[in-house]
């Protein structure tokens, strides 16, 4: 099932030759149906990689742990050097 030729995404390009024009050979949803998994085939080169799909409302979940992850790891960093600045009292 090869689809025709078409020019990625910026970003999305084949690993070896770093060639953006590939040519999808399968392609399926995932278990779940929150992402979509496509196999690829490089014009070019011929080698072959996997993308996954995302909607974007499951971005703006990722997204949004992402800040919280990252919220959370700087509120820790600050309690540490108070801590190691006062002590435990």
């Amino acid at each position: 099932m090869r689809r025709s030729t078409r020019e990625g995404p910026i970003g999305l390009g084949c690993p070896r030759c770093h060639r953006g024009s590939s040519s999808v050979i399968d392609s399926r949803d995932s278990v779940s149906g929150k992402c979509r998994r496509r196999r690829h085939e490089c014009d070019h080169c011929g080698e072959r990689f996997t993308t996954y799909e995302i909607t974007a409302a499951e971005y703006e979940k990722i997204k949004s742990i992402r800040i919280d992850v990252a919220q959370l790891t700087t509120t820790i960093a600050i309690l540490r050097e108070l801590k190691s600045q006062f002590g435990d009292n």
